[in-house]
C-alpha cells in the first residue's frame, strides 16, 4: 500500500487536527482550574511533593518556554525574553 502524499495540504490538516485537539484540552484545563478553591489549589497533585498550584504553575512557565522555543524556530528568537524566564523559573525553584 503506497503512503500518503506529503503535500502542504496533508500536513496543515494534520497541524489544524492537533491544534485543535490541544484548544479542547486547554479550555477543558481552563475550565476545571477556573473550579478550584484556595483550599483545592494547596492539595497534593499526585506529582511527587507538589501541590495543585505547583503543577500548574509548571504547566504555566512550560508553556512560555515552548513558546520562545516556537519563535526560534521560526527565526524570531528573543534571547532577553529568554533569559527573563529562565531567571524567574531558577529564583522559584
Amino acid at each position: 500500500m503506497a503512503e500518503p502524499a506529503n503535500t502542504d495540504e496533508s500536513r496543515m490538516s494534520e497541524t489544524d487536527t492537533v491544534v485543535a485537539a490541544l484548544l479542547r484540552e486547554h479550555d477543558q484545563l481552563t475550565t476545571w482550574v477556573g473550579t478550584l478553591s484556595d483550599d483545592d489549589l494547596r492539595e497534593p497533585s499526585g506529582a511527587g511533593d507538589r501541590n495543585v498550584a505547583q503543577v500548574l504553575g509548571h504547566l504555566g512557565s512550560s508553556t512560555v518556554i515552548n513558546l520562545g522555543t516556537l519563535h526560534g524556530a521560526l527565526g524570531e528568537v528573543r534571547r532577553s525574553r529568554r533569559k527573563s524566564v529562565a531567571g524567574r523559573l531558577t529564583a522559584e525553584e
